[in-house]
């Protein structure tokens, strides 16, 4: 019997929210890095799509976030 394939992607976009532009770290810290985080933890391979827009914004307000998705692709967890 075959096993069955799963994948787990998640789409990352800030900008179709009605989140103003002083709350974005906040979402970053409660929504994204935790999402990294559960990744490392698990070493559950997983993809991430980021638009344009949030991967600007990312780099604006995190550079922690995009220091763990840059070790997490290194891994190749992500």
């Amino acid at each position: 019997m075959k096993k069955a394939k799963f994948y787990l992607i998640f789409h990352c976009n800030l900008a179709f929210s009605s989140i103003e532009e002083e709350q974005l770290t906040q979402v970053i810290n409660k929504s994204y890095l935790p999402l990294l985080e559960v990744i490392k933890s698990t070493n559950t391979k997983t993809g991430i799509e980021l638009s344009g827009y949030t991967l600007e914004k990312l780099i604006q307000y995190s550079s922690l976030f995009i220091d763990e998705l840059k070790a997490l692709i290194k891994s190749g967890l992500v």
